[in-house]
């Protein structure tokens, strides 16, 4: 005896996805330029003339305070602080913040005498900088030093150092990443316990074996927990860290490298963003290398900067759809992302999201891995109707998206098309086929 029933079947097409050509513009990585103010001074027509980078999402915004080095902030100059954040959130250019007491390498002179009007100037800017959170990608620095670097003060032991950023932190409630000058920092704020909520800002990449005090020159075994270790052990510190690191900063002329050797360092550092000017002679280097796909290397290094996700190819196996994804950056994606499966029949007046269970973040620079998608029978978008799916990145913070290095790719990206056909399937009685 047969016996018959309903079984839906399924027809793939996948779409013939192409890497992307043209420049790579995406939120959170690339080149920035830097733009200066000074609070005690504001001067709140510059901003109206704020020139304009088209193909940077990134904006290095200095806060000068020297007026400030011995009394508190006053209301002129938090609110043209905040008219400074404006301006840049309304032409959406994320900021990489440093606020500092010195702009031309006089730190020691320009700097509060006591660390607590430090503190108090932390206090006042940190509610401020929470309320902009999301306009703004790390915080460089704890206000001191030389250009706010971190280097030339009289607050840098190990005990002032933590004491800053906790007042910083507690100031934003921990709504920023905190980006510090050298793996050492990392280590006197994180302890022995995992980095979090941290980066590391390098403003002397390929100065030198050290990136002019970066890092130290004795190995880890012959340096105490809190000293400098060399480059290769604190790549290694920094590579076992089980959260991405957001890294940055400047390229400086010094050390000869081939084309090649300067993209493996790089990915090796793995860097979300560089200063676009910053050192001329450098960058005039990388403009005038020509790589043989016809690039320069200034325009491989931008292309690749932070993360660069491409998906490969997608294909409906075994009950699943599985989609190969590719990071062609440098780095890792460093802030929390999901990644969405967008399901749309009937030119868009159907439509079904769901959370694809695969950590984009996780998805390291120079790596390739595939997600797997589930969709239940009984979750298609109809009997003979057709289906188109999409994929999109999400970050949570701000629901900005992430586009792929995919031609076409806007805010989503068709990954293929599928059909669900009913039809009647007969069996033996008893047959477990």
């Amino acid at each position: 005896m047969f016996s018959w029933t309903k079984r839906s079947k399924r027809s793939f097409h996948a779409e013939n996805l192409k890497r992307q050509q043209k420049p790579y513009i995406a939120p959170g990585r690339g080149w920035y330029h830097i733009y200066t103010f000074r609070l005690g001074r504001p001067e709140e027509v510059s901003l109206d003339w704020l020139p304009d980078y088209p193909g940077e999402t990134l904006a290095l915004v200095r806060l000068d305070i020297r007026d400030y080095a011995s009394r508190e902030l006053d209301t002129l100059a938090l609110d043209f602080a905040e008219q400074i954040f404006r301006a840049f959130q309304e032409r959406k250019k994320e900021m990489i913040l440093r606020v500092c007491y010195d702009t031309e390498g006089k730190g020691m002179e320009r700097e509060p005498q006591r660390i607590f009007v430090v503190q108090r100037h932390m206090q006042a800017l940190g509610s401020l900088a929470e309320r902009y959170a999301d306009a703004i990608l790390t915080v460089q620095g704890v206000f001191v030093g030389s250009w706010g670097e971190m280097h030339t003060s009289r607050f840098l032991r190990p005990d002032q150092i933590c004491l800053l950023a906790q007042t910083w932190q507690e100031a934003t409630h921990h709504a920023l990443t905190l980006s510090v000058r050298k793996p050492v920092h990392l280590r006197m704020l994180a302890g022995n316990k995992p980095v979090r909520g941290l980066g590391l800002y390098d403003d002397a990449m390929f100065a030198g074996a050290d990136h002019m005090g970066t890092f130290g020159d004795v190995p880890r075994e012959a340096a105490d927990w809190e000293e400098p270790w060399c480059a290769a052990d604190e790549q290694a510190y920094l590579s076992g860290q089980d959260e991405n690191i957001l890294r940055g900063g400047e390229a400086l002329a010094g050390i000869k490298l081939s084309a090649e050797a300067v993209l493996e360092e790089l990915q090796k550092m793995q860097v979300t963003y560089l200063n676009s000017i910053y050192d001329p002679a450098r960058m005039a280097e990388w403009k005038a290398c020509r790589l043989p796909s016809g690039k320069s290397l200034y325009e491989e290094i931008g292309s690749r900067l932070g993360y660069r996700i491409c998906v490969l190819c997608a294909e409906w196996k075994k009950g699943s759809l599985w989609v190969t994804l590719k990071n062609e950056g440098f780095s890792a994606v460093c802030q929390k992302t999901d990644l969405l499966l967008i399901r749309e029949c009937d030119e868009g007046k159907e439509q079904k999201v769901q959370k694809v269970p695969y950590e984009i973040c996780g998805l390291k620079g120079g790596q390739t891995d595939v997600a797997k998608v589930e969709i239940a029978a009984g979750e298609a978008g109809g009997e003979g109707k057709e289906e188109k799916l999409y994929l999109s990145m999400v970050r949570k913070k701000d629901g900005k998206t992430l586009p792929f290095a995919n031609e076409g790719a806007g805010s989503r990206l068709l990954i293929g098309r599928w059909m669900v056909q009913g039809g009647l399937h007969g069996r033996e009685k008893g047959n477990t086929d």
